[in-house]
């Protein structure tokens, strides 16, 4: 359904090599996008998020790490887990959709706009819910431990990387031509 979205914005280009084999390239011809705030602007912005990318990843793992009694708990374990995936969509159109050089294709400007901003608000809406289901677990009287503390924490920063990224989102916008 969406595959051939950006097929008019690519031409096959056949060329001979050396050995007389046919060799089949793509060349885009689609139109061009730019950052609408410009590359200098935009350089310094790609630079923070991915440092809060980091930030949330590193935080996702360590709050992974201790032997927490909310992770025995699916309403706290899901919700964090899931964090994962919007936490993953974010730092690949990071590393991919976002360079440090212009014209921007089609595919990457619509990454940009349209994938970028909800991806890093689940990333930090995801960790916010298992915080609640922690706080849930505290106010009902169940068993607690020393890792559910630095599980909490990791979880924070996690949201807090995830709404940071979010709030960087209007630094990627791009205008065509």
């Amino acid at each position: 359904m969406a595959q051939g979205k950006y097929i008019k914005d690519y031409r096959l280009v056949e060329t001979v090599d050396e050995r007389g084999r046919i060799r089949t390239d793509y060349e885009y011809i689609g139109a061009d996008y730019h950052y609408a705030r410009g590359l200098p602007a935009v350089r310094p912005i790609r630079r923070r998020a991915l440092g809060a990318a980091l930030v949330g990843w590193l935080a996702f793992l360590g709050g992974l790490l201790p032997n927490s009694r909310g992770m025995h708990a699916l309403y706290v374990s899901l919700p964090y887990i899931f964090s994962a995936l919007p936490l993953a969509t974010v730092t690949a159109v990071l590393l991919q959709d976002a360079p440090e050089k212009e014209p921007l294709e089609h595919r990457q400007a619509d990454r940009l706009e349209n994938r970028y901003p909800p991806a890093a608000l689940a990333a930090g809406i995801l960790p916010c819910a298992a915080l609640a289901g922690e706080l849930i677990r505290l106010l009902t009287g169940q068993a607690v431990n020393g890792g559910d503390g630095l599980a909490c924490l990791g979880a924070a920063v996690t949201a807090a990387a995830g709404f940071f990224l979010f709030s960087l989102r209007r630094g990627f916008q791009v205008r065509k031509g």
